[in-house]
C-alpha cells in the first residue's frame, strides 16, 4: 500500500468524525500556496476542509460562521464573536503578546500557539552578538575578553533558551538559567533555578540574555533595580519583545558604561528612527526582529499546523496550549 493509502486507513480510527472546516485568517498569499500541499491528504481524505479568507473580505463573516478552527496572526475579538462553532485557534507564530484576550476561549475553545519555529535562527542571533561582544564594540565600556571565561545567564529556559544555552555550551561557555519550573528538564543549562532567584542570576552572569516572552507579568523585566546590581563589564542580550526592559534606564546604562554594551531587537518602528538615543550609542548593536514571513517559515508552520490538525482530529484536543492566565 502506498503511503497515501497508509495515511488515509488511519483515518478510520479518528475521534473527530465529522468534517473539521478550518478558516486561515488573513495569512499571506505564501501562506497558502505551502500549506495547502501539506494538508492535501487530510483534505482528499474528507477529513478537513480549509478556506482561506481575509479579515476584510465580504464573506468572512460566513467562512466564520462555519469555523470549527482558524489558523491566524492575530484574532479580531469582533470576528470571533462571529465564530459561534468554534472549537481551536491555532496562531501562527509562539509570540501571542498582544493578541489574547478573553472571549477567545469562549465555549472551552482551544487556543494553542506555533512552538520551535525560528529558535534556532533567534538562537544564532544571540550567540552572534555575545561573539561581537567578545570581539570587543568601538567603545571604552567594552574591551574584549575571552568568550570561554564568561557565564551566560538566560532568563526564560523556553525552547530559545535552550537554544541559545546549546550554542553556548557547544563553545565551552557556562550557562545558568531561570524558568517557572525549574525541575523541568532543561537541555543547555548548567544549572536552572526558579524567578525568585532571578537577581541571583543577575549578579553571576557577564551576558544577560532576555528571552521570555512579553506577558502582562513580564514588562520591564531588565530595568533600573537590575542595572544598580550589575557588575561592571556585564552584557545584555534582548532577544524578546522591547517591551521586557525599560528602554530609558538601558539607555542611560549604556551611555553610562553601566551596561558594557547590548544586542537590541524588535525595535516598535524599524527601520529604527534617526533620532533613536540608541542609534549612536557605539556600544549598543541594533538588530532588526527575524522575519516569519519567509517561505522556510512558513514551510515549518505547514509541517507544524498539520501535526496539530492530526492530533486534533485523534484525540479532539491539540498541543502546545496557550495558558490564558499566564499569557502565553
Amino acid at each position: 500500500m502506498n503511503a497515501g493509502g497508509k495515511e488515509t486507513d488511519k483515518f478510520f480510527t479518528l475521534r473527530y468524525s465529522m468534517l473539521l472546516q478550518i478558516v486561515a485568517l488573513s495569512l499571506p498569499p505564501q501562506a497558502e500556496t505551502i500549506l495547502m500541499p501539506e494538508l492535501a491528504l487530510l483534505i482528499e481524505a474528507g477529513r478537513i476542509a480549509v478556506e482561506f479568507v481575509q479579515a476584510e473580505d465580504s464573506d468572512a463573516s460566513s467562512a466564520l460562521a462555519r469555523a470549527d478552527a482558524v489558523f491566524c496572526d492575530a484574532f479580531d475579538r469582533e470576528l470571533r464573536g462571529q465564530a459561534e462553532r468554534l472549537r481551536w485557534v491555532q496562531f501562527t507564530h509562539t509570540d501571542v503578546a498582544g493578541r489574547l484576550y478573553p472571549e477567545l476561549w469562549a465555549g472551552e475553545t482551544q487556543v494553542s500557539k506555533a512552538r520551535g519555529l525560528v529558535a534556532k535562527d533567534a538562537a544564532l542571533q544571540v550567540w552572534q552578538s555575545i561573539t561581537r561582544f567578545a570581539e570587543g564594540l568601538p567603545s571604552p565600556f567594552a574591551r574584549p575578553f575571552d568568550i570561554r571565561d564568561v557565564t551566560v545567564g538566560i532568563v526564560g529556559a523556553g525552547d530559545l533558551g535552550q537554544a541559545v544555552g546549546k550554542l553556548c555550551q557547544q563553545n565551552g561557555v557556562q550557562t545558568v538559567g531561570i524558568r517557572r519550573h525549574p525541575d523541568r528538564e532543561t537541555p543547555g543549562l548548567n544549572s536552572v533555578t526558579g524567578h525568585i532567584q532571578y537577581h541571583d542570576l543577575v549578579l553571576a552572569s557577564q551576558v544577560i540574555v532576555l528571552t521570555l516572552p512579553l506577558t502582562p507579568h513580564t514588562p520591564q523585566t531588565f530595568g533600573e533595580d537590575e542595572i544598580e546590581i550589575l557588575h561592571p563589564g556585564t552584557y545584555l542580550v534582548n532577544a524578546g519583545r522591547m517591551g521586557l526592559i525599560d528602554t530609558r534606564w538601558v539607555e542611560r546604562a549604556l551611555t553610562k558604561g553601566w551596561l558594557a554594551g547590548a544586542m537590541l531587537t524588535d525595535w516598535p518602528d524599524e527601520p529604527i528612527s534617526d533620532d533613536s538615543p540608541f542609534r549612536n550609542l557605539p556600544n549598543c548593536l541594533i538588530t532588526p526582529a527575524l522575519t516569519y514571513n519567509t517561505p522556510d517559515y512558513w514551510q515549518g508552520f505547514a509541517r507544524f499546523a498539520r501535526q496539530q490538525t492530526e492530533q486534533f482530529l485523534q484525540t479532539g484536543t491539540v498541543l502546545h496550549l496557550v495558558d490564558r492566565y499566564l499569557g502565553y
